[in-house]
């Protein structure tokens, strides 16, 4: 199985969010105490299409 890189849409939100709310709440890998949701990550999703840190995702 092969897996491709490819540069995360407004359609992988609800997908990013539940793992990143996964992560406050099970781990303490994130500086988040409370739960995220999607509306409050679509400014973080555009701010991210900068060629310095563009939000990705991995797809099989």
């Amino acid at each position: 199985m092969g897996y491709r890189h490819r540069l995360a849409t407004r359609a992988d939100l609800p997908a990013i969010v539940d793992i990143y709310n996964a992560a406050i709440l099970e781990k303490a890998s994130t500086c988040d105490l409370e739960p995220v949701s999607v509306a409050s990550r679509e400014e973080w999703l555009e701010s991210s299409r900068s060629d310095a840190a563009p939000a990705s995702r991995t797809v099989t």
